[in-house]
C-alpha cells in the first residue's frame, strides 16, 4: 500500500479495517458464483444482479421475475459496467453480453 499523505496507513487499526472491508466485499459479492451470458438462451439458475458487459439488452418477454418485480414490460439495455439488482428467476438477453450473479 502506498504511503498516505495523512499517515493513516501506518496505523495498525487502519490496516485492520481495510482487511476487514476487503474480506467482507469478497465474501458477499458473487458468493454463489456468476455466469457469463452472451447468447439468447434462457438461463434459469436464479440471479440477484446483472452487470452489463457489451450493451446487454434484456429480453423481458423471455424472463421470469421473482416477487417484488412488477411492470417490467419493455426490453432495456444495461450499459457497460452498470449493475442492476433484482429477483431474476430466468434471464434471457436479446443481444450483447453480461455477467449474472447467482442467488
Amino acid at each position: 500500500m502506498a504511503n498516505s499523505p495523512s499517515g493513516l496507513n501506518s496505523d495498525p487499526k487502519f490496516k485492520m479495517m481495510i482487511d476487514v472491508l476487503r474480506d467482507t466485499m469478497i465474501q458477499g459479492y458473487a458468493k454463489q458464483g456468476a455466469t457469463f451470458i452472451n447468447d439468447t438462451a434462457q438461463h434459469t439458475a436464479g440471479y440477484y444482479a446483472i452487470q452489463g458487459i457489451s450493451a446487454a439488452k434484456l429480453d423481458v418477454s423471455d424472463c421470469v421475475f421473482g416477487s417484488g418485480m412488477t411492470d417490467f414490460d419493455a426490453d432495456f439495455t444495461i450499459p457497460n459496467g452498470a449493475i442492476i439488482y433484482g429477483n431474476f428467476n430466468t434471464l434471457s438477453l436479446e443481444s450483447g453480453s453480461c455477467i449474472a450473479y447467482k442467488k
